[in-house]
């Protein structure tokens, strides 16, 4: 009878121990980094990143978890992600022109960037000041969008839709996205792919 309830004890015990609870908590990095950087760990699944320095000032959130190597894993909010967020393609006679129109989220023209067709890196052009361009070439696969010395790369849906409205959503440096971002668990520290260490207080 006393080994039963033992064994009850142990079982109990077992269903209510959390093995990510250790993680959760607020980690910083060194106080002699150029950049501080706090990563807070939240007990709902949630994280909260902040980056501060002189030449940065930015934040990210969303989920986190543990990887079946115990590693942690974090991935910031879709609304946070920067890069091509939607695209109206059409086709237009005469096949043989393609024509680009580039927007911000906002729907402000993205005047004077640079369009790269496909990826030989022989062909391309830019867009005017009201973010709209054209160009004799079909068979479009691919295009990379260079904005404000960031690049954006989108891949057609339809090769022979060569008519392209194109929203994006810029880089902020307000703001970073984790996209299945990797940090070994330690005692008290965590540490990214970048030896980056962060020690929890």
């Amino acid at each position: 009878m006393i080994k039963y309830v033992a064994n009850i004890m142990i079982l109990l015990g077992m269903l209510g121990c959390n093995p990510t609870q250790h993680i959760v908590g607020n980690y910083y990095s060194d106080n002699k980094s150029i950049i501080n950087r706090v990563l807070k760990i939240n007990q709902d699944g949630s994280f909260n990143y902040y980056a501060q320095g002189d030449l940065i000032d930015a934040s990210s959130f969303g989920t986190w978890k543990i990887s079946y190597d115990k590693k942690l894993i974090l991935n910031s909010d879709e609304s946070l992600k920067t890069g091509v967020i939607d695209c109206v393609e059409e086709y237009s006679s005469p096949i043989e022109l393609l024509s680009v129109k580039l927007i911000d989220e906002g729907g402000l023209p993205l005047g004077y960037a640079g369009v790269l067709l496909n990826e030989d890196g022989t062909n391309g052009f830019a867009v005017d000041e009201n973010g709209y361009g054209s160009i004799k070439f079909n068979d479009l696969k691919i295009l990379t969008i260079s904005y404000l010395g960031n690049k954006y790369e989108y891949i057609l849906s339809n090769p022979k839709n060569n008519k392209l409205t194109i929203t994006i959503r810029l880089q902020s440096n307000e703001s970073i996205f984790f996209n299945n971002e990797i940090w070994k668990v330690r005692k008290n520290k965590l540490i990214n792919n970048n030896n980056l260490i962060l020690r929890k207080n």
